[in-house]
């Protein structure tokens, strides 16, 4: 996530092309902190216990469950790994990557 002072650089960049950075929408979802802390972890913790829940029923992608744990892609698929929950590859998915690198140019 970018903090307050990598946003003010980019929007100074963008500034003379006539855009700023947005940042999404949020929602917020009161936890009360006894909830917290009965269950020993902090926010953070909760969203990516949360993003991990929804990936494993199929409620979100990849990419959507890792953007709402906060993790780099390579941290998310360490965490999954931690939680014992399998990146989402089904044979459909490997018959699309086959097909594409038959596709590819031999050298």
């Amino acid at each position: 996530m970018f903090g307050l002072q990598s946003a003010n650089l980019i929007n100074r960049l963008l500034a003379g092309k006539g855009r700023e950075m947005r940042m999404a929408p949020t929602i917020v979802i009161e936890i009360p902190r006894e909830i917290a802390h009965a269950a020993r972890m902090t926010p953070q913790e909760l969203k990516g216990e949360l993003a991990t829940h929804l990936y494993r029923l199929g409620r979100l992608s990849f990419g959507k469950a890792r953007e709402l744990a906060g993790m780099t892609v390579w941290d998310f698929q360490q965490w999954l790994g931690t939680q014992g929950v399998s990146v989402h590859y089904d044979i459909e998915d490997y018959e699309t990557d086959l097909a594409a690198l038959m596709d590819l140019p031999h050298p």
